[in-house]
């Protein structure tokens, strides 16, 4: 079990078998080569999952409001835009954008005020079980030197906002099943216990998030530590053997980053020409380097006063467990040097 005490900047480790506790002092090495990966390429089902709300899958494809779709009938390729979808009534209401609106029983005022949605012209409700085939007619795709591009919400109601980002970090490969390494360009690097490249892994903003609305979007603060959650699913360029694996095939770690703060996300506007690397950083705790071969002599600390109960540093939520995203003495107990 290992700790961190930011006040002291010392890692213990204690040892629940003999219950000896070692000390030295904390050093940290900052990830190179971080880099933010497509939520809607990777896992487009992810945010309905970590909602806890059923995804409104219409033969693999998710329903986004606003965005274009087709839906083939009768032989022909009609356009319709999605304005609302309803999960608990399995309908969504679809602008119909094609020569043809009079093929649809289209809605009236009194139909859309019943929805709850505003009238606009050639609006007619659907099933969302038809087949609805993805076709944006607008180049959407994110680009990694400007994040307000990145994907945004899925969920009803939250769309518009950025509140997950899945991010990659290279370089690692297994050295024993308890073990990894950094590795960079074949050559190892650090030698580190997994439990404590976990529990020890922060990532922290690097700059202040704005909000232009603070009843759609949150704002965060320089130095916030974001929560995160371990990608173990794989996905296309991103293969595990099985669901608990934490290296893919390339030796790359995958977390997913929450941005959400109140149920709200964060502002893509507030994003606007910034890249990964100036927006967060990604450190581990290396000062236990479990160099093969070697023994280091770390400092022995006294068991008085050290409790022995691991501080609640992960929760569950919708069957992952996410680092929460702590700062300063909320993470550390009293311990005696």
């Amino acid at each position: 079990m290992y700790r961190e005490d930011k006040i002291r900047d010392v890692t213990y480790k204690y040892n629940e078998k003999t219950g000896e506790i070692l000390y030295t002092s904390t050093k940290r090495r900052y990830l190179e080569k971080v880099r933010a990966v497509s939520i809607r390429s990777s896992l487009p089902n992810i945010e309905y999952e970590l909602e806890g709300i059923e995804a409104p899958n219409s033969k693999g494809v998710v329903l986004k409001e606003g965005e274009l779709y087709k839906l083939r009938m009768s032989g022909s390729d009609l356009i319709f835009r999605l304005i609302k979808h309803f999960p608990d009534k399995s309908i969504v209401v679809m602008q119909v954008l094609s020569d043809e609106p009079s093929k649809f029983r289209l809605m009236n005022r009194e139909q859309c005020e019943e929805l709850g949605i505003v009238y606009q012209n050639f609006l007619a409700v659907f099933s969302a079980g038809l087949g609805w085939i993805s076709t944006s007619l607008e180049c959407d795709d994110f680009d990694p030197f400007n994040l307000s591009t990145y994907d945004k919400s899925i969920v009803p109601g939250k769309t518009g906002s950025i509140r997950y980002m899945i991010v990659e970090l290279p370089g690692f490969r297994y050295v024993d099943s308890d073990t990894v390494c950094l590795d960079w360009y074949g050559r190892p690097v650090l030698y580190l216990d997994l439990e404590l490249l976990l529990t020890q892994l922060e990532v922290s903003l690097k700059k202040d998030i704005i909000s232009t609305d603070l009843d759609k979007y949150n704002e965060l603060s320089r130095g916030t530590y974001l929560s995160w959650s371990v990608v173990r699913e794989s996905f296309p360029g991103s293969i595990k053997r099985n669901d608990v694996e934490l290296l893919d095939q390339n030796g790359s770690i995958y977390l997913i980053l929450d941005f959400t703060w109140k149920g709200l996300g964060i502002c893509p506007l507030a994003l606007d020409g910034i890249k990964l690397e100036d927006l967060i950083s990604v450190s581990i705790n290396t000062s236990f380097n479990i160099k093969p071969g070697e023994k280091p002599e770390y400092l022995k600390a006294s068991s008085t006063g050290f409790v022995t109960v691991p501080p609640e540093i992960f929760e569950k939520r919708k069957g992952r467990y996410w680092k929460k995203g702590i700062t300063g003495q909320g993470r550390f107990l009293n311990s005696d040097k």
